[in-house]
C-alpha cells in the first residue's frame, strides 16, 4: 500500500511541469509497460509528492534529474509503487472463482492422479487477495491438497504491496468477500485482523516481476489470472503480454482476465469459454 509521507512544507507550491510530466510519462511506460494519459497529471503529481518529500527535494526537476542520475536504479521500485494502483478484494469477479471450482479443479485431479504438477500464475496479485482466493478455492475442492504438487505463484511489480500479500495478514473490512465458514476454517483471528493460516500461505508464492521485463518461469502454467492489469497498458502492449501469456500456458489452460479487459483483435491463440475467460488453444 502507498506510504503516507508527510508533504513538503510548500506542497501546494510545487508544480510538475508539462515537460516533467512528459518525461515522468515516458519513464514509467519504459520501465513498466504502463501507459498515463495527461488526464491523470493531477494524480501523478500528488503521488510523486511523497517521494519528493521523502527525498527532500524542492521540484519535479530535481526528482526527474535524480530518475537520471546515479541514485535511478535504487529509485526506481519507489518511482513504479508511486504509480501503481492496487485494488483488490478477496474473491472479487467471483464468477471466475467458480469457473475455477467447476470446471478447472477437475482437469488438475486428473493431471495430478497422471503424475503431473499443477502451477497456477497471480500476475498482477497486488497485496495478495487474489492469490489467496483461488488457493482457498483449492482448500475446499481439494481435501489431499497439501500432499498434491500444486502451488500458486503470485507476483507484482510494486514491492510495498508484495510485503503485506506475504504476511497473509488483513483487517477485518477487508474480509467481506469471504463467507463465515471460509473465515473460520482457513483464517485466525486476532483483534480487528485476521490472518491466512499456515496451510493456505504456504501454497503461494510471492515473487517481485515486471511484466514488461524478463520473465525467469521455468515452467509452463495450467492457468494464469491476470485481471485489471491490462488497462494500465496501450493496446501495442497489450497484445504482446497476451502473446506471452500464451507461450507460457500449457495448451488448454485458462487465462483469466478482468471485467473491462478484452482479447478482441488482440490476440487468436485463445477460445472464449466464459465472461473474461479463455482457454489456450493449440
Amino acid at each position: 500500500m502507498t506510504q503516507a509521507y508527510q508533504l513538503p512544507e510548500f506542497a501546494t507550491e510545487i508544480v510538475l511541469s508539462p515537460g516533467d510530466f512528459g518525461v515522468i510519462q515516458r519513464r514509467v511506460r519504459h520501465e513498466a509497460g504502463i501507459s498515463i494519459p495527461d488526464y491523470k497529471h493531477n494524480m501523478v503529481q500528488r503521488r510523486l509528492l511523497r517521494r519528493l518529500s521523502a527525498l527532500h527535494l524542492q521540484s519535479f526537476a530535481d526528482y526527474v534529474a535524480l530518475l537520471s542520475g546515479d541514485q535511478a536504479t535504487a529509485e526506481l521500485p519507489h518511482f513504479i509503487n508511486a504509480l501503481t494502483t492496487n485494488k483488490t478484494d478477496f474473491f472479487r469477479e467471483s464468477h471466475h472463482f467458480t469457473h475455477l471450482d467447476d470446471v478447472a479443479v477437475p482437469l488438475f485431479r486428473s493431471a495430478l492422479a497422471q503424475g503431473q504438477s499443477v502451477r497456477i500464475w497471480s500476475a498482477g496479485c497486488s497485496t495478495g487477495e487474489e492469490p489467496y482466493s483461488i488457493a482457498l478455492t483449492l482448500a475446499a475442492a481439494m481435501t489431499d491438497l497439501q500432499s498434491c504438487d500444486i502451488r500458486i505463484l503470485a507476483t507484482d511489480i510494486d514491492t510495498e504491496v508484495l510485503e503485506q500479500a506475504r504476511s497473509g495478514r488483513y483487517s477485518a473490512s477487508k474480509l467481506s468477500g469471504l463467507s463465515e465458514t471460509q473465515r473460520r476454517r482457513y483464517l485466525t483471528v486476532s483483534g480487528d485482523h485476521a490472518r491466512c493460516n499456515e496451510d493456505i500461505r504456504s501454497l503461494v508464492q510471492f515473487n517481485r516481476l515486471n511484466l514488461n521485463g524478463p520473465w525467469p518461469l521455468k515452467r509452463l502454467f495450467d492457468a494464469i489470472f491476470c485481471r485489471n492489469v491490462m488497462i494500465y497498458f496501450d493496446k501495442t502492449t497489450q497484445a504482446v503480454l497476451l502473446d506471452r501469456f500464451a507461450e507460457q500456458l500449457k495448451t488448454g489452460g485458462f487465462l483469466y482476465i478482468g471485467h473491462a479487459e478484452t482479447l478482441y483483435r488482440l490476440s487468436e491463440r485463445f477460445d472464449s469459454v466464459g465472461q473474461n475467460i479463455y482457454r489456450k488453444i493449440a
